[in-house]
């Protein structure tokens, strides 16, 4: 399957830099449902969105070629649908049970209705600097409700329950995903809903480093209503709401951290692929707990950005 960066993937790597953390992954649990607590003052509100690379990730929300979206599994080991794998990692083609149809007509990476189910313990590699042990376990399903059509147009359910386990002679880490993606389209629209809970846990044997556990959740409606149903991508209405939120134990200059990051996201706007930036016209906003927002108002295709209804100038 094809893996599209979301929205949140890129404020969560955002606030991490602008924070100063030290970490090599985030993540969230199922404990995380739904908008909670604030990202702290608005001076660290506005570093976030002045670091956060704004193109790429408003740009997220746009389907790809063949009309997919799909929750952010960064560091998902290979094999699951061919989302994203390790450079050097695992061989976990001997412990899985797959099922199903893996029929792909209209080519677009969905199959036709398929099922992964993982039961690895014990197995050997090498990462390139150490030897490591792995254990990987859970399920993920792929559904493509039309495969005469490809993407959102068909319609297609992704969902995964998985979790990842690593010992070296330095460290530990553990990893869950656990979410999923239903898209289904109407006669004059096309929609999805999408979730993800995610966790990291990393500790270290040498005393070198603090442990720690990070974790995120999102949750997004998205409806796109096209001017066109026969190039639905092309141009037409957007609208999107959720949240996401982010939160744990970091490592900060070689000391722990607990932070606790929400947003909950709304856009309104028009698409128009003629256009650079993609929208045309409408509002992107991202609120805290606190009532801090920022803002992406697009007109006439060229956008401006808001924090507090003063424009920023350092993005």
């Amino acid at each position: 399957m094809k893996n599209m960066k979301n929205v949140v993937s890129v404020l969560a790597i955002s606030a991490m830099t602008t924070l100063g953390l030290a970490s090599c992954g985030g993540g969230g649990a199922g404990a995380m449902n739904g908008p909670a607590g604030n990202i702290g003052d608005a001076a660290q509100m506005k570093q976030i969105f002045a670091s956060a690379g704004m193109g790429q990730l408003l740009s997220a929300f746009k389907p790809d070629a063949d009309g997919m979206v799909m929750p952010d599994f960064d560091g998902l080991p290979g094999g699951v649908f061919g989302v994203a794998s390790f450079a050097a990692g695992p061989d976990f083609s001997t412990c899985v049970t797959e099922s199903g149809n893996d029929a792909d007509i209209d080519v677009d990476g969905i199959f036709v209705n398929a099922t992964r189910k993982f039961n690895c313990s014990g197995i050997k590699y090498n990462d390139g600097t150490s030897d490591v042990t792995a254990n990987f376990v859970g399920s993920a399903s792929v559904l493509d409700k039309d495969d005469s059509k490809k993407g959102l147009a068909g319609g297609y359910r992704y969902e995964s329950d998985l979790a990842l386990e690593t010992t070296s002679a330095t460290d530990y880490l553990l990893n869950s995903w656990k979410g999923f993606v239903d898209a289904s389209a109407t006669s004059t629209a096309l929609k999805y809903s999408m979730e993800l809970d995610f966790s990291f846990r990393h500790d270290f044997f040498d005393g070198g480093h603090p442990n720690y556990v990070t974790e995120f959740a999102y949750k997004f409606d998205t409806e796109y209503q096209p001017k066109d149903m026969t190039a639905p991508y092309v141009e037409g209405k957007f609208i999107s709401k959720g949240y996401y939120k982010y939160g744990g134990v970091i490592e900060v200059n070689g000391n722990n951290m607990d932070i606790a990051l929400t947003f909950e996201v709304e856009a309104n706007a028009t698409y128009d692929t003629t256009c650079g930036s993609y929208y045309r016209d409408g509002k992107f906003s991202f609120s805290d707990a606190n009532g801090n927002k920022f803002e992406a108002v697009y007109d006439a295709c060229n956008v401006t950005y808001m924090f507090n209804g003063q424009e920023m100038t350092d993005l």
